[in-house]
């Protein structure tokens, strides 16, 4: 009868390990966890951490925006020098959104889409729309390492629905995607 049952708890334990997909607490537990060892592992690339981090953002929305409610994701703004837009203020928000839209938000990325393919527009479907959330932040470079800050505010309240902030290792593509354009400006 013990080994019976020691059998019986043997199967248990091994299939709620070996199906961790069976229910939807199991899921959002291992998809946090998949996203902190993503954000935590030196050598995964900025793609996978932004994913990650929009993850950690998904897990503080549930229940709060509903899936039908308009995302409008923003050039992330740089923190010393607010004024100066580099390609990394377009592309993590970017990266972020896309990952929103996988998880079944309705998201406008038509501020931050990179790549502009004549062939295939980005749709302009949400740009007359009024957006309910906005997907927002701050980068700042600090020595080998960029700071980002992102968020998920209220459009209408200004309130903070969501917050999540990360460090990214600076590689040689990133030192050049954080370095914001020069701009010529008239002094009068």
């Amino acid at each position: 009868m013990i080994k019976a049952l020691s059998a019986l708890g043997c199967v248990v334990l091994s299939a709620a390990v070996l199906l961790p997909g069976c229910t939807p607490f199991t899921v959002a537990a291992g998809g946090g966890a998949a996203a902190y060892h993503f954000l935590h592992e030196d050598d995964v690339n900025l793609l996978q951490r932004n994913y990650a981090a929009a993850d950690y953002l998904d897990q503080q929305m549930r229940g709060v925006v509903a899936r039908h409610a308009l995302i409008r994701a923003v050039p992330l703004t740089n923190s010393d020098v607010p004024s100066l837009d580099a390609d990394m203020a377009f592309f993590i928000p970017e990266d972020i959104g896309e990952r929103f839209i996988q998880l079944g938000y309705k998201v406008d990325l038509a501020q931050v889409t990179t790549i502009r393919d004549t062939r295939n527009p980005a749709p302009a479907q949400y740009t007359q729309d009024q957006a309910d959330y906005i997907l927002s932040g701050a980068y700042r470079q600090v020595g080998k390492e960029v700071e980002i800050s992102l968020r998920v505010t209220s459009a209408q309240s200004g309130k903070r629905i969501a917050s999540f902030d990360y460090v990214v290792a600076t590689t040689r593509s990133m030192r050049s995607a954080s370095k914001p354009a020069p701009k010529i400006v008239r002094v009068p």
